[in-house]
């Protein structure tokens, strides 16, 4: 029995020689655009480690709520996909991994209805920034490395 060849129902997209070649397949646009991204990527988390750096040093590397000096971490109030509040210091606070996370009587993600409550009587002026934030819609403030290298030596007392 003779096979036969089937046509494709897609053409095969034919390989570039070398990098250098004019962009038929869009080769150098997709590299720029890849490394573009990873820029992005990189700068994002660069800040995102200094907001938490910013955010825990501003506490004295002690938790707020236990007083604990071990494995302090920083919690957003107002979740990291905000944009506009992303990297503000008054939207963290630092907090220790029981408080933060793993302890089922108080966390801030686990028990969010006690954590606002504790918020509330704690840290009325932090509990007023918090409810002015929830109205903020996404993207109408968005800081970027320059604000936060600056808040960074202001925290630490060194002139910009």
């Amino acid at each position: 029995m003779k096979r036969t060849k089937l046509p494709r129902k897609t053409p095969m997209a034919r390989k570039p020689k070398d990098d250098d070649e004019p962009m038929k397949h869009g080769n150098r646009i997709a590299r720029q655009s890849r490394k573009r991204k990873l820029d992005y990527r990189k700068k994002v988390h660069r800040n995102d480690k200094l907001w938490s750096v910013m955010v825990r040093t501003r506490d004295n590397y002690t938790c707020r709520h236990c007083g604990s000096t071990e494995w302090i971490q920083a919690h957003h109030l107002r979740r990291r996909e905000f944009w506009a509040t992303r990297w503000q210091l008054m939207n963290g606070m630092a907090l220790c991994a029981r408080c933060h996370e793993f302890s089922n009587d108080f966390s801030a993600h686990g028990t969010p209805d006690k954590f606002e409550a504790w918020v509330r009587d704690s840290s009325p002026e932090l509990f007023a920034y918090w409810t002015n934030i929830r109205g903020i819609p996404d993207g109408t403030v968005r800081h970027d490395e320059e604000y936060v290298d600056k808040e960074y030596r202001r925290l630490i007392g060194e002139k910009p």
